[in-house]
């Protein structure tokens, strides 16, 4: 088992809350396992805090990513797009795909979406697990 109060890194974000925060945890050194944590729309990092720690404390490292224009003002998310939110995931992804055998998305609700499309795009990801993804299929009676 981690001991998470030692564990956790906050990425430092000027004028984000610090509830509001990414952050990292690395339960055990050399692990070849990574899960990468995105909230949902109007989201933050600390609604996923409960599902991080327990990843953690199964041993494998997990990094929560702040989507693009979330943890501040209204007016910074309404500048937002979507292409932004999928860059803040995949800058993380980049980022550590040389250091992990293994790299795991979660998201939950519009993360969901990011997960599966930055999936599509990175086959070096090992699986993608999508909480109450938002879809709407096309032609829903050939599926």
């Amino acid at each position: 088992m981690a001991t998470l109060s030692q564990d956790y890194q906050f990425v430092d974000m000027p004028g984000v809350e610090e509830v509001d925060r990414p952050f990292l945890i690395h339960p055990k050194e050399y692990n070849k396992n990574l899960v990468i944590l995105i909230h949902g729309f109007t989201g933050s990092p600390s609604t996923l805090r409960h599902l991080a720690e327990y990843l953690a404390e199964n041993d494998l490292d997990v990094e929560v990513v702040l989507l693009a224009g979330h943890g501040r003002t209204w007016a910074e998310l309404k500048s937002a797009t979507y292409h932004d939110w999928v860059k803040s995931v995949e800058e993380a992804l980049i980022k550590n795909l040389p250091n992990y055998q293994n790299i795991y998305l979660v998201g939950y609700s519009m993360g969901a979406n990011v997960a599966v499309n930055l999936a599509v795009k990175y086959p070096q990801i090992k699986g993608v697990v999508a909480l109450g993804i938002s879809i709407h299929l096309q032609q829903e009676k050939l599926a």
